[in-house]
């Protein structure tokens, strides 16, 4: 009789449920997973490509706003600063600080009221056209030309933009009135001269 004892094959021997790939199945599996990789990699360049010239403009964009963020709140801070300090100034204080024999009312009452609306703080003629409006020259230029309308001036012989109120308003001052402008210059005796501001004649 043999002594030799017989052991049943542990169940960690157990055959695999899909065979064991061969070698050139591995190779496959390997070109076929860097293929997927070298086309998910070529998308996503092929995506910068498209996308980075609107990224690098919103970088831009968003980099010119960050940068006029102080500014502006400089800006605001010196208008509430100004507001307190010139508290209880109104277009009389204004008028005053010009030759009221050698310059135009209209002038100085355009002035006022078309420049007073852009800031919280009453506007003297020492202001820069910067301070009011800031530095857009085209803003400029419209307020320039807003203002010789309504008070009958005409800009024929205007070079450059001037820096302060008290420029613009000399500047005004110096031009030609308009055809109409001088048409007006005395109040005809059929209008009473206490009527309220606005009133049109002829």
């Amino acid at each position: 009789m043999s002594s030799e004892v017989i052991m049943r094959t542990p169940s960690r021997l157990m055959f695999s449920l899909q065979p064991t790939p061969s070698i050139r199945d591995k190779v496959l599996n390997v070109v076929a997973g860097g293929g997927i990789i070298l086309l998910f990699v070529s998308a996503l360049l092929y995506m910068a490509w498209q996308v980075w010239p609107m990224v690098g403009l919103l970088l831009f964009c968003g980099a010119i706003f960050m940068s006029s963020l102080p500014d502006e709140r400089r800006r605001r801070r010196e208008g509430r600063r100004l507001s307190v300090v010139r508290s209880g100034e109104s277009i009389c204080h204004f008028a005053r600080s010009f030759k009221w024999r050698q310059v135009d009312s209209w002038i100085i009452r355009a002035t006022w009221e078309i420049l007073q609306p852009y800031v919280p703080f009453p506007v003297r003629s020492s202001d820069t056209l910067e301070q009011l409006v800031g530095n857009d020259d085209e803003e400029q230029w419209d307020l320039l030309e807003d203002i010789a309308r309504v008070s009958g001036r005409t800009l024929t012989e205007v070079d450059e933009m001037p820096r302060t109120v008290e420029q613009l308003v000399l500047l005004l001052n110096s031009q030609p009135a308009t055809v109409f402008r001088r048409q007006h210059l005395f109040l005809p005796p059929s209008v009473n001269p206490f009527s309220p501001p606005g009133t049109t004649y002829r």
